[in-house]
């Protein structure tokens, strides 16, 4: 949350990317949800 505060001080985006597991991934879905300047969650397919 605090890279996140700080990505919103300098008016960036702070884009959450995937891991290798199902469990992770749910939670950083999670988080990319309550982040206000997240516009994208970065799935490989």
């Amino acid at each position: 949350m605090k890279t996140t505060a700080l990505c919103e001080a300098f008016g960036v985006n702070c884009e959450v990317h995937t891991t290798t597991n199902a469990l992770k991934d749910v939670t950083n879905l999670h988080l990319s949800c309550m982040i206000r300047n997240c516009e994208y969650f970065e799935v490989p397919i």
